[in-house]
């Protein structure tokens, strides 16, 4: 059902209708199931004993009648789905406000970004026992450089190279979503601005999994153009401090009741997204394409040093 939800090219509408078909197979087969046990118990024991071994089957068969029935609707999935351990509902934040006209009809319309707390999502994911083994692996080894963890930066950094500090270090994405209608055109009016993270402690080979790539926040390109990266990033920052400096209160599976801290180690995107972050003209030459965001060490929550390559 989760899969379901997910995938862009079915409607939430369409759903219910799976969940109906579904629910509809699995009585047919339960249905079948009943028959077939009475035609052989009644061909293997008496009619006094078949009695009781029917009703019995029948009993135990009307756990698999409409399996799905209490995700058959849109309200009922997202009730759900509320009620996961790993769940963390989205929080609708304000842009700005704007007046529209429709129709000769004037109305104020607010314009707003999705946004997904990280500082939950960190909490619900450490409440796993595997995921927080995982983040307790560490495979590197001395002198060898397999990724931005391995080097100088970490190691000296005063939260991440902390040993008495059990830290978490993100890495923030940002790129444009392309929407596209086959039946309609201006396909760019409704593309997507997707921010990201993953957590660079776990191994690089479950980073690459789409189930742990975390949602930031989700708005209109339309809207980061009128009112700029600052809304988005400010709530962001502000969780990071707050991270940085007190973190949360955890009770972990494998290391018990403890302090977990986070802060952000690397933002990536692509030369159009970065330029747009950074505040720059959305377009590269050949001669100058490409920024590097170095992050030092300091008494800053967020200190960083951009350079030309």
């Amino acid at each position: 059902m989760a899969s379901l939800r997910a995938n862009s090219s079915i409607p939430y509408n369409a759903i219910p209708h799976i969940v109906t078909s579904y629910n509809h197979m699995a009585t047919s087969l339960m249905n079948f199931a009943e028959i077939a046990v009475n035609q052989a118990v009644d061909e293997a024991v008496g009619s006094t004993c078949a009695l009781s071994v029917k009703d019995l089957v029948r009993e135990k068969l009307k756990n698999c009648q409409n399996p799905l029935e209490f995700l058959s609707s849109v309200y009922k999935q997202d009730n759900y789905f509320e009620n996961h351990d790993l769940y963390v509902k989205p929080e609708s934040v304000c842009f700005g406000s704007r007046f529209e006209s429709h129709a000769g009809k004037s109305k104020l319309v607010y314009d707003t970004f999705q946004y997904v707390s990280a500082t939950q999502t960190l909490k619900n994911l450490t409440k796993n026992k595997s995921y927080v083994e995982a983040l307790l692996f560490d495979k590197r080894k001395p002198g060898i450089y397999t990724n931005f963890c391995d080097g100088d930066s970490v190691r000296n950094h005063p939260l991440f190279g902390s040993a008495d500090k059990f830290s978490l270090m993100l890495q923030l994405f940002f790129d444009g979503l392309g929407t596209t209608n086959p039946l309609r055109g201006q396909n760019t009016v409704n593309n997507i601005g997707v921010f990201f993270y993953t957590v660079k402690n776990m191994p690089a080979k479950y980073n690459s999994c789409f189930s742990n790539v975390h949602l930031l926040a989700l708005c209109y390109m339309e809207d980061l153009k009128v009112y700029g990266f600052n809304p988005v990033l400010e709530k962001f920052v502000a969780e990071i401090v707050s991270l940085q400096q007190y973190g949360f209160t955890a009770d972990l599976p494998v290391l018990g009741k403890c302090q977990v801290f986070s802060s952000l180690c690397q933002v990536t995107c692509d030369n159009l997204a970065l330029n747009g972050i950074l505040g720059y003209i959305e377009s590269f030459s050949c001669d100058y394409f490409l920024y590097h965001m170095l992050c030092y060490p300091g008494n800053d929550p967020v200190k960083f040093s951009i350079r030309n390559v």
